[in-house]
């Protein structure tokens, strides 16, 4: 039989076959809740720090947008999307592209799959680093994070109109700084506005 399958009859055969393109299928996240996906994933988000994004907003970003009280969302579980990151603003028609079709503002949005959470974590950092207008933001440093609290929600980053609050709350409750944040929009920008005279 082995000498069979490496006749060079076989080997011409095979070779003059297409190979079938293969789809990526990736194990669902298995976390049920917020405290698991912060262990988890806890390594991964610290490493962002080395790009210039503080620990408590990018775990904070990954809670709000991927999780519920019951648990991740839908798309973070099959995706492993935890940002929200859509796929050519929701209306990709690239045929074979590896994205997965969700409501946010609109029905039947398209949204970016990744092989894991930590390669969209990954993908995020990039994402924020290489967009122009979230550019204020890296000017915050890792200590301030009242600053980017502010200037992701003046960047237009999400949609909701009291996002910088909900991270402030998510790093609150969940104690992702060694002190509770304490943030008022308007404050905020009277002291960055004094930063910059």
């Amino acid at each position: 039989l082995d000498k069979e399958i490496e006749s060079p009859q076989y080997k011409e055969e095979r070779t003059k076959r297409k190979a079938i393109p293969k789809k990526v299928i990736s194990e669902k996240e298995t976390v049920n809740t917020r405290e698991e996906f912060i262990a988890k994933h806890e390594r991964d988000t610290r490493k962002c720090e080395l790009d210039g994004i503080p620990y408590a907003i990018k775990m904070a970003q990954a809670l709000v947008e991927g999780s519920t009280n019951k648990g991740l969302t839908k798309m973070a579980r099959e995706g492993h999307n935890c940002f929200g990151l859509k796929c050519s603003n929701g209306q990709c028609k690239v045929k074979g592209c590896n994205h997965g079709y969700y409501t946010d503002d609109l029905e039947g949005e398209t949204f970016k799959h990744f092989l894991s959470i930590s390669e969209c974590i990954k993908y995020h950092t990039q994402f924020l680093q290489k967009n122009n207008r979230y550019d204020k933001c890296f000017e915050c440093g890792l200590n301030d994070i009242q600053c980017w609290l502010y200037r992701l929600q003046k960047s237009g980053y999400a949609t909701h109109a009291h996002y910088d609050r909900l991270l402030q709350s998510t790093i609150n409750h969940y104690d992702l700084t060694d002190e509770p944040i304490k943030y008022n929009r308007e404050e905020t920008a009277k002291r960055l506005a004094k930063r910059l005279k």
